[in-house]
């Protein structure tokens, strides 16, 4: 028998994460375009399904420091253990991400389309990337979902 809050927080991340409510249209295009949405250097270059699966693997690793994980969530400085907090609660629910393509809507923001997996339950997403100091980051918001979900609090969620 699965732990009620790991049930709990599959079905509310589920709908949550899949993109609900989301203002951005709809798109499948992949970073495998060779459109150039840097604007002269004032966002990053487009992020690439490695790249990302690699920042998401970094921070879902228990043996990296916090202090090496600030940078992969959109004001990340604010709460540099929250990633670290969420892990054993994502480990319970044998939480697991793929990353299935990026869109780069040209402004400093981006999404993922990715494939979640929470106690061996899949679900379509859209994760939410924003840009910020020059480095694509997770959206603050998303991830302030996911943390609320698993039962913990920021100082950077509202």
């Amino acid at each position: 028998m699965r732990p009620l809050p790991a049930i709990t927080a599959f079905l509310t991340c589920a709908a949550l994460l899949s993109g609900c409510g989301t203002d951005r249209p709809p798109s499948t295009t992949s970073t495998a375009t060779s459109k150039d949405c840097s604007q002269n250097g004032k966002y990053p270059p487009s992020p690439t399904v490695d790249q990302l699966t690699g920042l998401l693997q970094r921070g879902l690793d228990p043996d990296v420091p916090a202090a090496d994980k600030i940078d992969l969530l959109q004001g990340g400085a604010g709460d540099p253990e929250l990633f670290n907090r969420m892990i054993p609660a994502l480990q319970q629910a044998d939480f697991g991400v793929t990353i299935d393509g990026v869109t780069d809507y040209c402004n400093g923001t981006a999404n993922a389309a990715a494939t979640l997996r929470f106690s061996g339950q899949t679900n379509e997403s859209q994760v939410p990337l924003a840009a910020e100091d020059g480095r694509w980051k997770l959206d603050r918001l998303w991830t302030c979902a996911l943390a609320t979900n698993l039962q913990q609090t920021s100082p950077i969620c509202p």
